[in-house]
């Protein structure tokens, strides 16, 4: 197992390499200059040097490359030309509110799509094998925007149930905290629902035809620890692959949930950050984003030791 999860972070080095840098490319071949942005149109052009050098603007892309990532290894992404706050601060106070969306919608995507999943597959071209097809394919064609606009128009608009933009921290209270995020959570936590019930319907529908599981049924087990303990388990490798990428592409769908519920998350900063040529906001943000894949990346591999326990060799 170790030797899997070194393996693992070696290969996300140069990953993670390759995308900043490519990031720092991409900003130092725009037509903006973050300098003259920042002084104004009516600024001099040795106020414009006097802030290219206070920013390490005027050094090469390789040179300012390097310095970054002499910095980031000692946990200084650097500050914003903007607002000239720490980068760590400003996601700091903002990643909570994107994590907290993004775990409640990753959650409410389980609880709904593998029960829907298995009783697609205990009962297939059935009502239930129907439904889960036809609900599958309403979940890919909606866009969370959309969906998002939805549920403001109807539990905040018409029934005034519920919030519609802002958000609460923790500290304001658990019950403040989940009222905010309601919404937001059904928004987003919708869209995963579709690709993890059919992945576990197909996946569960290969295992039960499996000889094992008829034997285990010939045995006389209960139909629910044939169900849950032996076929679920067996089919789990598949449905936790889907789920890792849901897991990423949630970071995703969060910055348009967010800015839909004006909610100053990761999303917004992200958003706000390259509309304003913030180029060491967007690539802190990248690298947690970054980091945040691998992990989840590395938490898929080790459940398959679990799992299938033939991985283990």
């Amino acid at each position: 197992m170790l030797k899997t999860v070194v393996r693992r972070l070696l290969w996300a080095l140069p990953l993670f390499l390759l995308i900043t840098f490519f990031i720092f490319a991409m900003f130092d071949l725009a037509s903006t200059d973050p300098a003259q942005r920042l002084a104004g149109e009516t600024a001099t052009p040795e106020r414009v040097e006097e802030l290219r050098r206070e920013f390490g603007l005027d050094g090469s892309l390789v040179s300012r490359y390097g310095t970054w990532v002499a910095d980031a290894v000692h946990g200084d992404l650097g500050t914003s030309y903007v607002t000239r706050e720490q980068v760590t601060t400003l996601i700091g106070d903002r990643w909570s509110i994107t994590l907290s969306l993004s775990l409640l919608a990753l959650g409410l995507s389980l609880v709904i799509a593998v029960p829907m999943g298995i009783v697609a597959a205990l009962h297939p071209r059935g009502l239930s094998d129907r439904f889960v097809t036809m609900m599958a394919s309403v979940g890919v064609s909606v866009p969370a925007f959309w969906l998002a606009l939805l549920l403001v128009l109807l539990f905040s608009v018409k029934l005034g149930w519920l919030p519609a933009i802002g958000y609460r921290p923790l500290s304001a209270g658990v019950g403040a905290w989940f009222e905010y995020l309601i919404l937001p959570m059904v928004a987003l936590g919708l869209l995963g629902v579709a690709a993890i019930a059919l992945q576990t319907k197909g996946s569960m529908m290969e295992v039960l035809s499996s000889d094992y599981i008829l034997a285990a049924e010939a045995k006389g087990l209960p139909r629910r620890k044939v169900i849950f303990k032996h076929a679920l388990k067996n089919a789990a490798i598949p449905i936790v692959t889907v789920l890792g990428f849901r897991v990423a592409n949630l970071f995703g769908g969060a910055v348009l949930v967010e800015a839909v519920f004006a909610m100053d998350g990761m999303g917004s900063l992200a958003v706000r950050s390259t509309l304003n040529a913030d180029l060491p906001v967007v690539i802190g943000i990248t690298v947690i984003t970054v980091l945040m894949v691998v992990a989840i990346n590395l938490a898929v591999d080790m459940s398959y030791l679990y799992f299938d326990p033939r991985t283990r060799r």
